[in-house]
């Protein structure tokens, strides 16, 4: 009777010790899983989204006009001589199309509030002056090249702060008392522009100093 048990406790022997090895295999592989996993979790870089502000971008250089105070370029002399002309604060006084005209909210008389076009130095500001709440600045954009046309003709870039692709070309002309600034888009793409007419406010500019 021993002898005849004795091939079966052997193969038993042989069963058990097969499925530990396996078993020790099992949990090394996934032990090995478990450390590459977590390995490639680190390498990899952190994708969550950040917002990139003006303050974050602190040490980096934040976005600001180009400074171009030290260029001597004829085109640079152009383009301060133009821009310290229309310097100071317009307010936007009506639209006019061919013999049409209008007022800014198409109403039947000159709005109590206004809009007015602060020319400085560097950038244009726009500012809100509603006739009971307090002014606000509703936008800002960069001079870009400025080309002369004519003695009283400009054409002017302008482009959001940071974003040279939304540069547009406008038509300035100036009149020749310096009160009167028009400004129209697509000047030389239609031959009745839509034209926006400014009227001078206050030839000191924006923050109460002079530009010239």
């Amino acid at each position: 009777m021993l002898r005849s048990s004795q091939p079966l406790l052997f193969l038993l022997s042989l069963c058990l010790a097969l499925c530990s090895t396996a078993i020790g295999q099992d949990q090394t592989s996934l032990g090995d899983a478990a450390r590459k996993a977590k390995a490639a979790k680190s390498a990899a870089p952190d994708k969550a989204a950040k917002v990139i502000t003006n303050e974050t971008l602190d040490g980096q250089g934040t976005c600001t006009a180009p400074d171009l105070a030290n260029d001597a370029t004829p085109q640079n002399a152009l383009r301060r001589a133009f821009l310290r002309r229309i310097a100071g604060r317009w307010n936007s006084a009506y639209y006019r199309k061919g013999s049409q005209s209008w007022w800014p909210d198409h109403g039947s008389s000159r709005p109590r509030n206004q809009i007015h076009y602060l020319f400085g130095p560097t950038e244009l500001s726009i500012e809100s002056k509603p006739e009971f709440n307090p002014p606000s600045i509703t936008g800002h954009f960069v001079y870009g090249s400025v080309r002369r046309i004519s003695e009283d003709l400009f054409d002017v870039a302008l482009y959001r702060p940071c974003e040279p692709a939304t540069q547009e070309i406008k038509r300035f002309k100036l009149s020749t008392d310096g009160k009167t600034l028009e400004i129209a888009a697509n000047a030389e793409g239609s031959p009745e522009p839509t034209v926006q007419v400014l009227e001078l406010v206050d030839a000191n500019g924006s923050n109460g100093k002079s530009q010239h």
